[in-house]
């Protein structure tokens, strides 16, 4: 027995020799670094990113040359404009032959006026190339591509743009009215929603054609102009409501926007909450916990949606409730009558200070005791939303948790039922969910993670974009 144990011990030592290894390896390595640090780098100098890019380079070559596909990948990778154009400016004057391989990939997974970054370069006349060859398809194609979208005007008011239209065109040899006739024919073609727009040709829109982004953006005005067919595209089972945020920051500051655009954000609010209703989830009593100012705005609008979320989702006595901080914690009741009153009943109650989440269970505690609650009424969970700045680690959550399971073993030691608790720090960049036992840490918000906040399923954003580079494959040609 004694034999297996030590056995154990030394095997248990090296696998986690080799996690420290594994560890060690990600913590050196420029291109997750690349990738994990991406919204920040986007901020940075020219020289900056380049100085990054290079260390990929020297770490990975052809992961380094798959990463800069990945970083502009609008699909399934980062989707990020500036950085790549920088970089791609930087490899047409280092590997040539490398973009020139592979310039079709950019269109495919970028958009075509990311070549504009190629001209006064070497490559210009390649680029010139590929334009001059698409042209010849699309001209007879039943369905051209989006080149016409994304060739320089020379009618733009930019004057880059129009110095870039005119080496386009010069380029292409066309005059300037062949070269407008163009752009207007392969426009009218591709039914570019900016020109129908321009020319208010509102019934050529198809809204299924357009993302749920455009949708929301512009929807005042398509509202006003194409009521009838808008509303009904709405109505239909095509249009899903991604992002509720934004329509919630909306109705938040709806002395902006008209009645008719107020009934409607009403109405995309209540088809979101159709589409969540059968989310697994638990009696959640939100507790505000956000450092006020107008930098935070936003954060007060995440718990402004979260809160509203559970008043819909909750069906136990707490339902309508949620906790705030003024001297000391209380819980605000949301009685309004319809949407909008519940939205200003909750903008009311900003905090006065910043309150810990054990003041809010003692609260919540007291109110239990003293009210003599039943059991399966007690909230499941308590989610705490803060925007703290601390920062934590491992070892730090293992504590925070520890000291929050301590503090329900002696304070609720008389109460049968003790909820779960979750804190979500919302003043974090990359979106993560991890589970302490029965606490939860949540940091970030991102709306395509909302899933996993109300389900309580662990996720790392860091993670997942590091396995989807990992596992994606770009039809590369290496030179």
């Amino acid at each position: 027995m004694e034999n297996l144990l030590s056995k154990f011990r030394n095997e248990m030592i090296k696998l986690s020799e080799i996690d420290m290894e594994e560890d060690s390896c990600y913590k050196d390595n420029p291109i997750y670094d690349f990738i994990d640090n991406v919204s920040s780098i986007r901020e940075e100098e020219e020289s900056s990113i380049i100085a990054r890019f290079i260390k990929c380079i020297n770490y990975n070559h052809k992961d380094a040359l798959k990463l800069l596909i990945f970083i502009r990948d609008k699909y399934n990778g980062l989707g990020e404009k500036r950085i790549f154009k920088i970089l791609l400016r930087y490899l047409a004057n280092t590997n040539p032959d490398f973009i020139i391989e592979n310039l079709s990939l950019i269109p495919k997974y970028g958009r075509y006026d990311d070549l504009y970054a190629l001209f006064n370069t070497s490559l210009q006349k390649d680029v010139i190339e590929l334009f001059s060859e698409q042209i010849s398809l699309d001209v007879k194609a039943e369905k051209p591509s989006n080149l016409g979208k994304w060739l320089k005007s020379e009618n733009a008011s930019s004057e880059e743009t129009k110095k870039l239209a005119l080496e386009t065109r010069l380029g292409l040899g066309y005059s300037s009215k062949e070269y407008r006739k163009l752009l207007s024919f392969l426009r009218e073609r591709i039914g570019v929603f900016e020109k129908n727009l321009s020319l208010k040709r509102y019934n050529n829109l198809n809204y299924q054609n357009l993302s749920s982004r455009k949708i929301i953006k512009y929807k005042s005005l398509f509202l006003k102009e194409d009521p009838i067919y808008f509303k009904e595209y709405l109505d239909s089972g095509n249009f899903e409501v991604k992002d509720l945020l934004p329509i919630i920051i909306e109705l938040s500051n709806r002395e902006r926007i008209s009645k008719k655009e107020i009934d409607l954000n009403i109405k995309l609010v209540n088809k979101y909450l159709e589409s969540i209703k059968n989310y697994s989830k638990k009696e959640t009593l939100v507790v505000n916990g956000i450092n006020e100012g107008n930098k935070f705005k936003k954060h007060f609008n995440i718990f402004i949606m979260m809160t509203l979320l559970y008043k819909n989702l909750n069906s136990s006595r707490f339902k309508n409730y949620f906790i705030y901080f003024r001297e000391y914690p209380k819980f605000k009741k949301i009685i309004g009558g319809d949407f909008l009153e519940d939205i200003e009943i909750i903008k009311s109650c900003n905090n006065s200070k910043e309150g810990k989440i054990y003041e809010a269970l003692d609260l919540l505690l007291f109110t239990i005791l003293r009210k003599n609650i039943n059991v399966d009424d007690i909230p499941d969970t308590i989610l705490y939303i803060n925007n703290s700045y601390e920062k934590l680690n491992h070892n730090s959550l293992e504590q925070k948790a520890k000291k929050i399971n301590e503090y329900l073993e002696k304070t609720w030691n008389n109460v049968s039922k003790k909820p779960s608790i979750r804190i979500m720090n919302l003043n974090n960049e990359k979106f993560k969910l991890v589970k302490e036992g029965n606490v939860t840490f949540i940091n970030g918000f991102k709306s395509k993670y909302l899933k996993n906040i109300i389900e309580d399923i662990e996720i790392d954003e860091i993670e997942e974009i590091r396995e989807k580079f990992n596992k994606i494959t770009y039809e590369i040609e290496f030179v």
